[in-house]
């Protein structure tokens, strides 16, 4: 199996895209992850199609991406891209569980019996403390087809910035 592994400087970005779906849908999410950056997709009855990511940050020399604030730390994999299928509650759990505190955040594929699991590991920056929390996905062989988009809304958190697109 191909090895997923990203660690991020801090959660907080991660957590408001996924509180912002969960309002919205209790269904199915796909998150699709590539090079450069996660898209969480679900369908809408009323509006289509609807996706939010987080670009990578990435500072090579002078060059600096500043969709996302310190998004990306490390990622590593030898896939072009990874597309996985849960239920929004299960990421939003997750995601909850890693204390406030908790400053650099790993996430890891790992296999399981039951399938496969997404490993969050938190810990605290300057100490070993840590929290693992974990939730079921389905790994899926292709993304699901990706529509237009036209419509961005903005989502804020602890001057992260969390780019929301909404389809039509």
């Amino acid at each position: 199996m191909d090895r997923l592994e990203i660690a991020f400087k801090n959660v907080h970005a991660f957590r408001a895209l996924a509180a912002w779906m969960y309002t919205f849908t209790k269904e199915s999410v796909f998150m699709i992850i590539n090079r450069e950056e996660i898209k969480l997709i679900y369908e809408d009855a009323s509006r289509g199609t609807v996706m939010g990511f987080l670009k990578f940050y990435k500072n090579e020399g002078r060059q600096t991406y500043e969709s996302v604030e310190s998004i990306k730390v490390n990622c590593t994999y030898s896939n072009n891209e990874f597309t996985f299928e849960f239920n929004p509650e299960c990421l939003k759990q997750a995601l909850d569980c890693m204390a406030e505190d908790k400053r650099i955040v790993k996430m890891e594929l790992k296999d399981h019996e039951d399938g496969h699991i997404l490993l969050f590991t938190g810990y605290t920056t300057g100490c070993f403390e840590r929290s693992i929390s974990k939730f079921y996905v389905n790994l899926q062989n292709s993304p699901p087809q990706l529509p237009s988009m036209n419509v961005v809304k903005y989502v804020t958190n602890l001057n992260t910035q969390v780019k929301i697109k909404v389809g039509t």
